[in-house]
């Protein structure tokens, strides 16, 4: 798999998309677990990835401009849709129009991605985003 999906993922890094990571790992915080693997919807095998949306919004990477969601920027084959996305102190988020996706940890692992390595991504975009 090409790494495509992070150009899509990086240009959706807005209040909103960020609201996501946020908000997981303050409520896996609370848990005692990390935020990949302790949402309440997950399944066995599964990694919880982000919060999503279903919002058509431009993405521009060089010169090309294309619309997708959320959901269309998350290019692996086992992501799967929760119902219920989190705020920052792990309580539902009324008609937000987020929703939670999960991905085979398997599908994840072949790609030498595992939940620390999740975390430390996280810690670094934090990280960059104080700074600005």
């Amino acid at each position: 798999m090409t790494y495509q999906y992070n150009y899509c993922i990086i240009a959706r890094s807005n209040l909103n998309a960020l609201n996501g990571g946020i908000v997981a790992r303050k409520a896996a915080k609370r848990r005692k677990t990390s935020r990949y693997t302790g949402h309440p919807e997950i399944r066995k095998g599964e990694i919880f990835l982000t919060n999503a949306d279903d919002e058509v919004v431009p993405i521009t990477i060089g010169e090309h401009t294309v619309w997708k969601s959320g959901w269309e920027c998350i290019g692996w084959k086992t992501k799967r849709r929760g119902q219920v996305a989190l705020d920052i102190k792990g309580r539902p988020i009324p008609d937000s129009g987020f929703f939670p996706v999960f991905v085979k940890r398997a599908e994840l692992a072949r790609e030498g991605i595992t939940p620390q390595s999740l975390e430390r991504a996280d810690r670094a975009a934090m990280k960059l985003l104080r700074s600005l």
